[in-house]
Formats: structure tokens, sequence, C-alpha cells
């Protein structure tokens, strides 16, 4: 599994790359299809979980994983 996190200089890039209503439109067209196909009986939900440290600054990384079930986090 690999994870990709983003940082705010990634997100404007993006944005500035694309166009803030291709990016929106194509953000709300996902969360749309997903929200609407959602089955709850194939995935499971896990309480959120997360890390905290405090160097180089004190921080906290949290995340809240969505599993289909007998599968991997999606």
């Amino acid at each position: 599994m690999k994870t990709t996190i983003y940082s705010s200089q990634d997100i404007v890039k993006i944005v500035n790359y694309v166009g803030l209503d291709v990016f929106m439109d194509e953000a709300i067209a996902a969360l749309t299809h997903t929200f609407t196909d959602f089955d709850n009986a194939a995935y499971e939900i896990p309480i959120r979980d997360g890390i905290e440290y405090h160097h180089p600054t004190l921080g906290l990384v949290e995340w809240m994983p969505t599993m289909k079930v007998n599968s991997h986090i999606v």
C-alpha cells in the first residue's frame, strides 16, 4: 500500500494547473459518485487513529481509513 500526502503548496500547484472550476467539478463528481454508490455492508470504517510528534515541531497526523470488507483500505 502506498499513501500520498499533499501539502497545501501541492494543492495550489494542482489548482493553478487545471483551474479552480475543473478542480472543484472533479472533486464534486467524485464525492457524488462515492456517496451515491456507497454500500455500508461492503465497507468497514474503524475509529479514527493517528500519531503525535514533537520534532521538528509539535504536530499530529490523523487518519480514518475506510476498508472494503475482506479487502484493502480505500
